[in-house]
């Protein structure tokens, strides 16, 4: 009997020492990422003004309001007509901090290269429209 609870207590120790090295992912996510109901909305400006890009993507990084430093984002959007005006969309998000890089072309301004790029914070649930001053890069 006492052999049998040498053996027990070596494969609990032994589950338990092999349970702590076990592999555990941390994705930086704190308060911001997907699973939620939020929806973002970015609208491009220019000078103030909304415009209608000709081509853009917007690129997210979910749980920071800092870019990510080894510049790889969490998701994209392109950017789409509605109406007169482009919009970039990221639903399913969670309240919590992201940071937002945009790029675009406007091929009816001289220099037609835009970025714009922006710290943010989703604390309701449902939409939230953003509008972001693009400058050219």
């Amino acid at each position: 009997m006492k052999r049998y609870l040498n053996v027990i207590t070596i494969l609990l120790l032994a589950g338990l020492a092999l349970s702590s090295l076990r592999c555990h992912k941390d994705n930086g996510v704190s308060g911001g990422g997907k699973g939620g109901n939020d929806t973002l909305v970015i609208k491009p400006a220019h000078g103030g003004v909304l415009i209608n890009l000709t081509s853009g993507t917007a690129y997210i990084k979910y749980g920071t309001l800092n870019a990510p430093s080894n510049g790889v984002y969490d998701d994209s959007a392109a950017f789409n007509p509605v109406d007169t005006i482009s919009q970039a969309v990221f639903t399913g998000l969670t309240n919590g901090q992201y940071f937002i890089l945009c790029y675009g072309i406007h091929s009816t301004y001289p220099q037609p290269n835009l970025e714009s790029k922006a710290p943010l914070t989703i604390s309701q649930t449902g939409t939230t429209a953003v509008t972001l001053d693009f400058s050219n890069y």
